[in-house]
């Protein structure tokens, strides 16, 4: 049985329409419930998606300030100093999931993460200040989201770089969807998953058809 935390670190691997974005809203749900009283969660969004916001309102995402899960609107030139200040409210805040939907989005280059959300890979853990990190690109991202993450997911991926990222974390990766896939189920949108020893888990990758099934049983 795998143990979800929020303390913990998520890297979510997986191109626009593969089901990244609503594995990582369900995700966050799961480990912020509304009704929280210890744990917050604060949504980076970068994006500015219609779609994703109404899905993220549907979830019970407020304004800031208005409740346990908030968006904060990140867009334009300012979008990596915004981001980093809020890992840095974070780690003073403590007791806070954060969600950078587009990570590549807020980092300062392929390399460095920049200071604040760098200091939440390396310390939140311990202070209660966890990590959901999503990204189209991983073949251009700093790769201390892959190297920290104590869980990662994988959907699908189409440029080769990506994919060899992937394959390099998963040898048995092959674009997201293994050959026994069950295609009878309505949501083709399947996914690796793994978790770090610690996290309980017994350190293998394992696919699931859709976000749905993974859910169910986790909230089982």
């Amino acid at each position: 049985m795998i143990r979800y935390s929020p303390a913990d670190r998520y890297a979510v691997l997986g191109t626009s329409g593969t089901g990244k974005t609503v594995f990582m809203t369900v995700l966050a749900c799961l480990l912020v419930p509304p009704t929280s009283t210890d744990w917050q969660c604060w949504w980076a969004n970068t994006k500015d998606d219609p779609a994703d916001m109404k899905r993220l309102a549907e979830w019970g995402f407020v304004a800031p300030g208005k409740g346990p899960r908030q968006v904060y609107n990140m867009r334009g030139d300012t979008a990596y100093e915004q981001a980093q200040d809020l890992a840095n409210r974070a780690l003073e805040t403590r007791g806070v999931l954060l969600v950078y939907d587009e990570y590549a989005h807020v980092v300062r280059n392929t390399i460095d993460a920049g200071p604040g959300i760098r200091d939440v890979h390396k310390t939140g853990r311990g202070i209660d200040v966890g990590m959901i990190g999503g990204v189209q690109e991983p073949a251009y991202t700093p790769r201390q989201l892959f190297s920290q993450a104590i869980h990662r997911a994988i959907f699908g991926l189409e440029h080769l770089p990506d994919i060899k990222v992937a394959r390099e974390l998963n040898h048995k990766y092959a674009q997201g969807w293994p050959e026994e896939t069950d295609r009878t189920v309505p949501d083709v949108h399947g996914f690796w998953l793994r978790s770090n020893p610690q996290a309980g888990d017994d350190n293998s990758w394992h696919y699931w058809p859709h976000v749905g099934r993974w859910r169910d049983q986790v909230a089982a």
